[in-house]
């Protein structure tokens, strides 16, 4: 099977702009049978089904199908806009900040039981150690409070595999949005890439889905996995640093949205290379 590289170098290869809109038609055909049947597709094409079926069992792209499949493929982009295809990534940050109040609840409990073993062998006895485990969890104050907070503190001997830097700060390891002037010292190697992260996050709208923003967000995704994974930090709004399953999950969840975004990109690029192809053949006739 022809992996993605190589089908990137055989789209920037061709010179044929015919060949390039029938793949891309082709493709948005695919998607739009897949993803809402052929009646309801043939209905949002303006082509009768019997179309649809003959173009299934020859493979041909008539020209009524090409022009009826490329309108509906450029008023769908013009219509989107610049309105942010945030939807999958709202969805990872939700399970995040659940996720992080579920271990902060847990660790909270793991404290208590721990200075209750250490404030005497009785509390066993006396029931104390039962009223703790079985007294109601805090509840989580909602998605607004939550996401202040992705981790709870670490539990002693579950630190971070970074190397610790001498610092006066309490969580060295916490990435701040606001500069401060122990910044060198504190995050060392990473400064630049702390510097870097900041400019773009406070010139990127949380919400967009252009040209411009996908290729803003495709940098930021990189730039914070970078500071994730190569130097052991943790992102804003964290209070705390990330570890276990909090910290896989932050990673998990861009790594997904960057894949995303790529694809995003890929389309936008050849749905403007297209338009061009065919302003360009309309201008000619």
């Amino acid at each position: 099977m022809e992996d993605q590289d190589a089908k990137d170098a055989r789209i920037e290869s061709m010179a044929d702009a015919g060949e390039l809109r029938e793949l891309v038609l082709r493709r948005f055909l695919r998607e739009l049978v897949e993803r809402e049947g052929k009646l309801e597709a043939a209905e949002a094409l303006g082509v009768n089904y019997k179309t649809l079926a003959r173009h299934e069992k020859s493979g041909e792209l008539t020209a009524r199908l090409g022009q009826a499949l490329e309108l509906l493929l450029l008023s769908r982009d013009e219509r989107t806009g610049d309105g942010g295809d945030n939807e999958g990534q709202e969805q990872y940050r939700r399970l995040e900040r659940r996720v992080a109040a579920l271990e902060e609840v847990v660790k909270e409990l793991r404290r208590e039981l721990r200075s209750g073993g250490r404030a005497g062998g009785t509390a066993v006895a006396s029931g104390e150690t039962a009223s703790v485990v079985g007294k109601s969890a805090p509840a989580p104050a909602g998605d607004a409070d939550l996401t202040e907070t992705y981790a709870a503190p670490p539990v002693e001997g579950l630190g971070l595999n970074a190397r610790p830097r001498p610092t006066r700060r309490k969580y060295p390891e916490l990435v701040t949005v606001e500069p401060a002037n122990d910044d060198t010292e504190v995050y060392g190697d990473a400064w630049p890439l702390v510097q870097k992260y900041r400019k773009l996050r406070d010139g990127h709208p949380r919400v967009g889905r252009g040209l411009a923003w996908l290729t803003m967000e495709e940098k930021l995704l990189t730039v914070e996995l970078a500071l994730l994974e190569e130097h052991g930090l943790t992102l804003p709004p964290a209070e705390y640093p990330a570890v276990g399953f909090a910290r896989r999950n932050q990673t998990r969840w861009r790594w997904k949205a960057l894949a995303n975004t790529r694809k995003a990109l890929a389309r936008r690029f050849i749905l403007r290379w297209l338009r061009r192809a065919l302003a360009m053949g309309r201008w000619r006739k």
